[in-house]
């Protein structure tokens, strides 16, 4: 008998005398993430009466159905790491082999940080709708004691719409010298508005001092295809011009937020 493709929310014929297992899912991809939930989708499964539901696995333990070839799982631990894995149903209830497993790792929680360390910002680019991404940026240690800049990192959200999901970014000055400057983009797994990825600054080594500011740092970053951005709704943009505490710049020391809002 051939076996045929049906569309995951479509009901099978019923059980009878089928023992048929469906096939394993195959495609199994992590869709989103956020602090608290994992996105999954997957290809549908064959059968020779029909697939009736996916039963989703996390760590071997099931944690949901679903009629369709998606499943959100909530509830979930910020930055922590997840397995899953799929397996189809039919009427009669056989049941397939496992689909390749998947991993995902939930996004960092929001949260204000407390900390001794604040960032300053400015915009550097009066036009939110060209192809590169301009500012400036400085550290201010409000503290009473030295701060190790090796542990720092300074992210700054946005997100780039349409064209390449790669880029490019540079350090053009910085007052403690842009060979200790680190760049990098990543997509952030948060789904507020304007936040899908940040610039990260890091710092490979120095201290800052009780009291001192790093002075300016000035950045910039392009999308590979230097496609333009529309910068208006970015999470972390300002339209300052002169440097002003930035609350939607995130400092994290030792990986925890010490500065600013994240989303």
């Amino acid at each position: 008998m051939c076996s045929r493709r049906i569309a995951g929310g479509r009901a099978g014929r019923g059980g009878g005398g089928d023992t048929q297992a469906p096939s394993a899912p195959t495609g199994l991809t992590v869709t989103g993430k956020t602090s608290g939930s994992v996105s999954l989708s997957w290809s549908a499964s064959t059968d020779n009466t029909g697939v009736t539901a996916y039963d989703v696995y996390r760590a071997g333990v099931q944690v949901g159905s679903s009629a369709t070839t998606s499943f959100t799982d909530t509830g979930l631990t910020a930055s922590t790491a997840y397995s899953y894995t799929v397996k189809a149903r039919d009427a009669a209830g056989n049941v397939s082999a496992a689909s390749a497993a998947v991993s995902a790792t939930t996004s960092e929680g929001g949260g204000t940080g407390t900390g001794t360390l604040k960032v300053q910002y400015k915009n550097s680019d009066s036009s939110a709708t060209d192809n590169q991404i301009r500012m400036g940026l400085q550290l201010v240690n409000t503290g009473s004691a030295a701060v190790n800049l090796s542990t720092v990192k300074v992210r700054y959200w946005f997100t780039p719409e349409a064209g390449a999901s790669t880029f490019g970014t540079a350090c053009d000055y910085a007052v403690l010298g842009c060979g200790s400057v680190t760049l990098g983009v990543t997509a952030s797994g948060s789904s507020a508005a304007g936040a899908s990825h940040y610039l990260e600054v890091g710092f490979g080594s120095g201290s800052l001092a009780a009291g001192a500011s790093t002075g300016e740092i000035q950045l910039r970053l392009n999308k590979t295809d230097w496609s333009n951005f529309n910068e208006a709704d970015d999470y972390s943009r300002s339209t300052n011009t002169a440097y002003a505490d930035a609350a939607k710049v995130g400092v994290y020391v030792g990986g925890t937020l010490a500065w600013g809002t994240a989303p």
